[in-house]
């Protein structure tokens, strides 16, 4: 890659990754809390701010594919066939593993940047369990599962698939938006939510923008891209362990610049402390971290490079992984309920002995 063209890909990553950093870490923005406030409160303000998300990256990416600003079918999300079992069970298991490790990964590495150990300790499950299935013991097992259900087609957008005419698309986006408005005006939506839907929205955009037309040329081979952490997380790791050079210097410098935006946010914010680990957690976020890391990579990204980025380029592989991304956190949330519900017998007799040492334990 020329230098000139690397720097320019490296400064925007670390850029639009600070203020990325910065806006989740201020708003709290998290996709396992899209589910787990709806399933638990009936709360559907974190949904309503991922529509605006979605709306926004949606419409910005027609506009740069229809222009020829940027070849989005050129992406990964555009590839041809449609691996539909691999993108379906990766889904699944990362969703199940983001409640277990407590948020998406865009929170955790915003958790991270905080001080909070426990964002620390998931992310290094995440690299771990990445790297053994996209390199390690269980590469194998990966190619395999990813050329079992495959369906054999050049055309993977759903807008081609379906035939759909590119004006009544226009007509579905300017009605979309319009609703995404009338409900927040409706329902007097804090403005902060509309606020950081069309931040991370126009972000995605950006990255794109960057990717595909700014830090290129008519010799360029890269592919363009946006907002995505799961592979790059794993190529920091690879990088950090065997020195193996980060093929996506865009999204290597977009995983530092979320780190070092949500330290300095938090930090301005008087909210940066170094938060130890619960000891009755780590098993829990430790396994859920690995989950997280085998299904991303099984799915072909994570929440935010399939269920942000991907859809934003209305790859139908990224609608399957969206889903079930989002029926694994379902799953993982109900779990979690029915656990608490129905402790085991060794909670049981836990907390019967510690109720009895506390009532044994002098009053002072």
């Amino acid at each position: 890659m020329d230098n000139e063209y690397g720097f320019v890909l490296g400064i925007s990553g670390l850029i639009i990754g600070m203020v990325l950093g910065g806006i989740i870490q201020r708003s709290r923005f998290c996709m396992t809390a899209v589910i787990s406030n709806y399933v638990i409160l009936r709360d559907m303000r974190q949904l309503q701010t991922y529509f605006i998300v979605i709306v926004f990256s949606i419409g910005g990416v027609f506009i740069l594919e229809q222009t020829e600003i940027v070849s989005i079918g050129n992406s990964i999300y555009r590839s041809p066939d449609i691996h539909w079992v691999s993108s379906m069970l990766g889904g699944l298991i990362f969703g199940i593993g983001a409640v277990m490790a407590g948020g998406c990964i865009g929170r955790i590495l915003t958790l991270t940047g905080e001080g909070n150990l426990s964002g620390l300790l998931a992310l290094f499950a995440i690299c771990l369990g990445a790297t053994v299935v996209y390199t390690g013991i269980l590469e194998p097992v990966r190619i395999w599962i990813y050329q079992l259900g495959v369906i054999k087609t050049n055309e993977t957008s759903l807008l081609s698939l379906a035939k759909i005419p590119a004006w009544l698309f226009i007509i579905f986006l300017l009605l979309m938006i319009f609703s995404v408005f009338w409900r927040n005006i409706k329902n007097h939506l804090d403005s902060g939510f509309v606020i950081t839907g069309l931040g991370i929205g126009l972000l995605v955009v950006a990255g794109w923008w960057v990717t595909g037309f700014l830090a290129t040329d008519e010799f360029s081979v890269q592919r363009p891209n946006s907002l995505t952490f799961s592979g790059p997380i794993m190529s920091a790791s690879l990088y950090l362990t065997v020195a193996n050079q980060p093929q996506n210097l865009f999204g290597f410098m977009l995983v530092l610049g979320v780190l070092s935006g949500s330290f300095l946010s938090a930090l301005s914010a008087r909210r940066f402390h170094i938060t130890p680990l619960n000891p009755t957690s780590v098993s829990r976020i430790f396994n859920g971290g690995l989950l997280m890391g085998v299904g991303a990579t099984l799915a072909g990204g994570c929440n935010i490079g399939q269920g942000i980025t991907g859809l934003s380029t209305l790859s139908v592989e990224s609608i399957l992984a969206v889903i079930f991304i989002f029926l694994g956190m379902y799953v993982g949330v109900k779990g979690l309920q029915y656990l608490e519900e129905h402790p085991s017998p060794r909670a049981h007799l836990w907390n019967h002995f510690s109720t009895r040492r506390r009532e044994s334990d002098p009053v002072s």
